[in-house]
């Protein structure tokens, strides 16, 4: 079985991951333009400025994004096009890995292929600091990290899968994944 990905475990301090992204603190060695962490509480999006200074949704948005916090983070990514950091929480305490496209080209049926998924909302409420507030049909409303949001227009979420096949049986299933990009 292969998998036609760079994926290892992340030697990096967490401690200073969530530093660096909740308080401002020195960056970490990680690349990545976004940010999606699933809280006790509810979701947080970042962007990551030139200055490597992160924007949280919830500091754009406080009413509708709860605020980054050591204790709430259930899983935090932290990606872009050269690979996807994913930190989660498990019984024993926090692990986090590093995934990204392997550094020769695939072999065809091992090629990584993206796929887009929709994010909620096609009604954009307001727009500042390279955050839209969308509402969808039912109401329901999400804090995305991209600036001003035509009406109709929906946001995706660029998700990369990579493959790998049975040696006995010869069925390829999808491996692994890793979040790219948030496009308009």
């Amino acid at each position: 079985m292969t998998l036609h990905a760079a994926l290892e475990p992340w030697s990096g301090s967490i401690d200073a991951l969530l530093a660096w992204v909740c308080d401002g603190a020195a960056p970490v060695d990680v690349a990545g333009r976004w940010l999606l962490a699933h809280c006790d509480d509810g979701v947080v999006w970042g962007i990551r400025g030139d200055d490597d200074r992160w924007t949280l949704s919830g500091q754009v948005f406080p009413s509708e994004s709860p605020t980054l916090t050591k204790k709430s983070v259930q899983q935090l990514r932290v990606f872009g096009e050269d690979g996807e950091l994913l930190v989660w929480r498990h019984d024993m305490g926090v692990r986090a890995r590093w995934l990204a496209d392997a550094i020769e080209e695939a072999p065809g049926w091992m090629a990584p292929d993206d796929e887009e998924r929709l994010l909620l909302g096609e009604h954009p409420e307001r727009s500042t600091r390279g955050f839209t507030l969308l509402r969808d049909a039912t109401g329901a409303r999400q804090v995305v990290p991209l600036g001003a949001i035509a009406k109709g227009e929906r946001p995706t979420l660029r998700v990369r899968h990579y493959f790998e096949r049975d040696a006995e049986s010869g069925a390829v299933r999808v491996a692994a994944s890793r979040l790219v990009a948030v496009e308009a």
